[in-house]
């Protein structure tokens, strides 16, 4: 783990950029409400570089930087509350995903509701994502269908 030195500026900026409300306990998510990457995680520059606000927060409680990830206990990406932060790697943080249902988990279903059996299960080449996607059989041959139907050459 690393050291930070925070000025009591650096603390001002960090907490003017959440959303600390009256009533709010430590038991509530305190969102970063600045500039959200992609993944919806915040960034908050300091001593020269930018750093995730969640590893910040958890700077400020612990006084070192996690050696890892600060991951969160409550799968909010923009809570900055060091009571919902621990000092994680990306292995810890990838079992807790899979624990709670974020990733990992194998759709057993379409989105149709057909159930992906190896009879009504098909293979596509994705161009875009340079992969194999699974395709459910029924609801292709009601989309081939469809489309013949309204491309087919009246008589």
């Amino acid at each position: 783990m690393s050291a930070i030195v925070f000025t009591s500026q650096d603390l001002e900026r960090f907490w003017a950029k959440v959303d600390l409300w009256f009533g709010i306990t430590d038991e509530d998510c305190w969102e970063w409400k600045a500039f959200l990457n992609a993944a919806s995680r915040g960034k908050f520059w300091i001593n020269g570089r930018d750093h995730f606000s969640a590893r910040v927060a958890f700077a400020i409680r612990n006084g070192t930087l996690p050696s890892g990830l600060a991951c969160h206990t409550c799968d909010n990406p923009r809570c900055v509350n060091p009571s919902h932060l621990y000092d994680g790697n990306e292995k810890t943080n990838r079992q807790d995903a899979i624990a709670r249902g974020r990733i990992g988990v194998l759709k057993y279903h379409c989105r149709h509701g057909h159930a992906f059996t190896p009879e009504n299960t098909g293979w596509s080449w994705d161009k875009i994502e340079s992969k194999y996607r699974r395709v459910c059989r029924q609801c292709y041959r009601g989309f081939t269908k469809k489309y013949y139907d309204k491309h087919k050459k009246k008589d």
